[in-house]
């Protein structure tokens, strides 16, 4: 992290993500899986300046989400939860068009 940032702010923010990134039936089917990061995220504690988030993928096995090398909650099962993160940052409606362009290694 380059800011502090609250653990609710946090999880309130990824969700809203999550939303403006998917349909109404791919949120029915991320439901059990969002609430079950929004408890992960809320049991860290508030984020500080240089903590580090990482999210792993794998295929078939799932997707998951560490803070400082520590697993936040279980890894979620379904490939559909990445593709909705992937679309947060690189889909045609992604919030942040300069970090898009820099993760598909566009250059400006």
């Amino acid at each position: 992290m380059i800011k502090a940032v609250e653990s609710e702010l946090m999880s309130r923010r990824f969700l809203a993500d999550i939303r403006t990134s998917t349909t109404k039936e791919e949120r029915v089917q991320l439901l059990s899986q969002m609430l079950a990061l929004g408890q992960g995220f809320a049991a860290l504690g508030d984020w500080k300046v240089g903590d580090v988030m990482t999210i792993d993928w794998a295929s078939g096995k799932g997707t998951k989400f560490s803070s400082n090398g520590k697993q936040i909650g279980e890894t979620l099962k379904d490939d559909l939860t990445m593709q909705a993160l992937m679309r947060i940052w690189v889909g045609d409606n992604s919030n942040d068009q300069k970090l898009k362009r820099q993760l598909l290694g566009e250059r400006e």
